[in-house]
Formats: C-alpha cells, sequence, structure tokens
C-alpha cells in the first residue's frame, strides 16, 4: 500500500482470470440456461477459488477493522458472488442506502 498525493494505491498480485467482478458476469447464467433450480455447478464452477476480492473501489468511512466490519464485508462478499458481481440494494443510491442502514 502506498499514498500517492491525495490518492491511495493498492498494489495486488496478477490476477490471470481478471477482476472478480468481470469474470462473475461473464459468466453469469442466463435464465433460458436454467434446466432445473437449483442450476447444477459445472466443472470449472466447483473449482473456483478465489485468492483476491476486488470487485470495485470500496470507499470507507473510517479505517477500523472489528468483527462485526468483517462479517459486513463476508456477506456482502458472498452476495456479490451468489449474484454474479450485482450490487447489493443496487436501487438505493447512496443517500439513501445510509437512511436505509442507519433504520435497521
Amino acid at each position: 500500500m502506498t499514498r500517492d498525493g491525495p490518492r491511495l494505491l493498492l498494489v495486488f498480485e496478477r490476477m490471470s482470470l481478471g477482476d472478480l467482478r468481470s469474470y462473475l458476469r461473464a459468466r453469469a447464467p442466463t435464465s433460458s440456461s436454467y434446466s432445473q433450480f437449483p442450476p447444477a455447478l459445472t466443472e470449472d464452477e466447483l473449482r473456483l477459488i478465489v485468492r483476491q476480492v476486488a470487485l470495485r473501489f470500496t470507499l470507507w468511512l473510517k479505517c477500523n477493522n472489528t468483527d462485526l466490519s468483517q462479517i459486513v464485508a463476508l456477506g456482502v462478499t458472498m452476495w456479490e458472488v451468489f449474484s454474479y458481481g450485482e450490487v447489493p440494494f443496487a436501487e438505493l443510491n447512496n443517500f439513501e442506502m445510509v437512511s436505509y442502514a442507519m433504520a435497521g
């Protein structure tokens, strides 16, 4: 991690299949590809090992690392993986999302 002027830069190892978001979106099934529910996993999907979770740049309000923040991060990551890169609550803008979260 390095600091370059006002921007914070993170350095990750090279991901040969690209970032996770692009990988998931490229492999998202279409509605016509479902022949059963839940859909059976292919051999490639069963071998998928995610080493880097880098779906998009994330702005953090504060930089503390608590058990609760890690649980929330895991929940968001699982949502993105199982929804093929969709953003949770995509219909809400940032201000609405904050109000929604504060309301519980």
